[in-house]
Formats: structure tokens, sequence, C-alpha cells
């Protein structure tokens, strides 16, 4: 089954893409949303279209970039978004989407675009449990966003074991964090074997109060 999964470069959609493969889908590319200028206040993502483009070639599968000029609410974005993706990548059976969350419930998110089924592999998986699933699966992880104060000093630090304590120590105050309170790059896994190496970042603060690490130069291998 011909599939594309939504990419941004981070553990979901890394993730995504592993149970994607695991469900022995014929992954036929990579999607990027692109919010240019406004790209912050759309999506929680570190913003380089050239580093989706370098990590999809490192795993051999090919990108695609959407232009997205104004959010509206989700269903909607996704629902536009990936409405262009099948003129350029043909017929498509599968949409994967990386969103966490411990509803478990679509919600008003697509089941289908133009026939297609979306699947959401993550959803129903808390963000804590995302982040142990992606340590148990190998990935080495940068800390590329974040929210609030406490946890600004996680920024450009891998997400590893006193990571993992201060998650822990927010489940037992019943403070879960939502997927949208720490971003991550993925530098290394099973699917990107040769590694990527962040030579040059920068932080940006948002209007909603976010910090993102924006990586200017890289390389890979």
């Amino acid at each position: 089954m011909r599939t594309i999964v939504a990419f941004s470069g981070g553990k979901d959609s890394y993730l995504t893409l592993m149970r994607a493969l695991g469900d022995k889908a014929e992954v036929s590319g990579l999607l990027y949303l692109d919010g240019g200028k406004k790209h912050f206040g759309f999506f929680n993502d570190f913003r380089n279209p050239r580093l989706i483009r370098d990590l999809a070639a490192g795993m051999g599968l090919r990108p695609y970039v959407q232009k997205v000029s104004d959010f509206g609410d989700e269903a909607s974005l996704i629902g536009r978004a990936l409405r262009a993706v099948p003129v350029k990548a043909g017929k498509t059976g599968a949409f994967y989407i990386g969103l966490s969350g411990p509803s478990g419930g679509r919600g008003a998110f697509p089941e289908k675009v133009r026939g297609t089924p979306c699947v959401y592999p993550l959803l129903g998986v808390s963000p804590a449990d995302a982040f142990r699933e992606a340590l148990r699966s190998g990935l080495e992880m940068l800390i590329t966003g974040v929210v609030g104060r406490e946890a600004r000093g996680f920024l450009g630090k891998r997400a590893g074991g006193a990571f993992m304590n201060y998650l822990e120590e927010q489940e037992k105050r019943g403070a879960d964090p939502d997927n949208f309170d720490f971003q991550t790059l993925v530098l290394r896994g099973p699917l990107l074997k040769r590694g990527l190496k962040v030579l040059k970042s920068r932080p940006v603060e948002t209007p909603g109060g976010e910090r993102h690490l924006e990586v200017l130069e890289w390389k890979l291998g």
C-alpha cells in the first residue's frame, strides 16, 4: 500500500514512520508543512525545509514540501495539505499522521481525504509514553522546543535520563505535558543510521511564549 507520512523531523513523526513501515506500508514520501514567515504561529517545530529534505534523503525517501499560508483549524489544515499530495505522489493508499495525545479520540481530524484513509497511530499515546517508546526504539533526540520557564533549561539538550525524570515528576503531579510542550529533532535512529549533527543554531521566541531552537547549519554522517 503506497503511503505518505507527515514528517517534521521530531520523535512523533519518526515513530509514525516506523509504525507505517511496521504495518508493511510502501512509504512513497514524507510530507512537510511549511508555514513560511508565519511558521512558528502555526506549528511547533524548528522549521527548515532544507533539513527535512536532507533527512528524507538520508533515509532513502522522497520529501514533499507543502506551503501553508494560513492555519484555520487542524482538520481543515490537514485536509488542505494532504489533498495536494496525491497530485505529486500518484495514487496513495493511506496518510500516516504523527499526532500524539492521551484522549485516543480522533475528534475533528479527518478520517479520509479524497477517499484515502488517514491513520493516526499515536493517538491515545501520552507524550511521556511517546518519549519512552522513542528511547526504547533507539532514537537520539535533541530538544528543540519548550513551553514555560521551568522547561527552558532543556532546550538544546538531549532527551536523556534527566529529561525523563522531569517528565515522570510531572506525571506524578498530574501535570503530564501535552505534545506541544516539548519539540524534538531526531539525530539518530534505526532509519537514520548515519546520524545528524547540528553545527549552528539559535533560540527563537514566539508570540505565544514558546522558545524554539532554529537549526541553521548541520551535516549528516
